[in-house]
């Protein structure tokens, strides 16, 4: 491989302005939601009570978790990803300067043709991360659900995810490709697991609150 010179991308704050806000939004409504659910105490349908508040508990973790990702794609405090020889940086993740060979990078497939760029690093190296918040938490969920740890995400950069991942192939090959297409696998694909986790709670949120306003009249 001949030397490639250093690649700097920088914020872009649009996407990342619009999407904080509807994270946000969502947090709003999840904390609406659990308390309307508290509210209800007493009513003589518990279950759907207790699902209205654990549900709306979720929706509101998971909005806050977002947010705090989106406000590190807008605000990353400095370039949003740097990369050259000596590693990778991506400022949204954490400030530390990753050596390419203490990660282990490559495209997973997240739902119907949605690519995801995701890498792991070295356990000794991921324990001196200052890791952001909300990259700290998507980590998290993604090893409950056997993901790669971190996630580089095209929101904020202006770049596609294969963009990003040939400027990455660069400096080191990619360690895994578990990107396929529905011809390739002979099925259609799956949605992530927190995806459909998201989609259950809204629709359950959504019948749970109805029967409980009817039944109150």
């Amino acid at each position: 491989m001949g030397e490639v010179g250093a690649v700097t991308i920088q914020p872009t704050r649009f996407w990342p302005r619009v999407m904080l806000a509807f994270w946000l939004i969502e947090a709003v409504l999840g904390l609406m939601f659990a308390g309307m659910g508290l509210g209800w105490l007493g009513h003589e349908q518990p279950l759907l009570l207790a699902a209205v508040t654990a549900g709306g508990l979720i929706l509101a973790f998971a909005g806050l978790v977002m947010a705090a990702v989106c406000w590190a794609a807008a605000w990353p405090g400095g370039p949003a990803i740097e990369m050259s020889p000596a590693g990778f940086r991506d400022r949204r993740i954490a400030d530390r300067l990753i050596p390419w060979a203490s990660m282990r990078w490559g495209i997973v497939a997240t739902g119907r043709g949605v690519a995801s760029l995701q890498f792991d690093v070295d356990p000794g190296l991921a324990r001196q991360l200052q890791v952001r918040p909300g990259s700290r938490w998507t980590g998290r969920l993604n090893r409950l659900f056997g993901y790669p740890q971190f996630t580089v995400m095209p929101l904020g950069t202006g770049k596609p995810v294969q963009e990003l991942a040939d400027l990455m192939s660069g400096y080191a090959q990619p360690s895994f490709w578990a990107f396929v297409t529905a011809a390739q696998t002979g099925r259609p694909q799956r949605r992530a697991p927190w995806l459909n986790l998201r989609i259950g709670i809204d629709r359950s949120l959504t019948i749970a609150t109805s029967r409980c306003f009817l039944s109150s009249k």
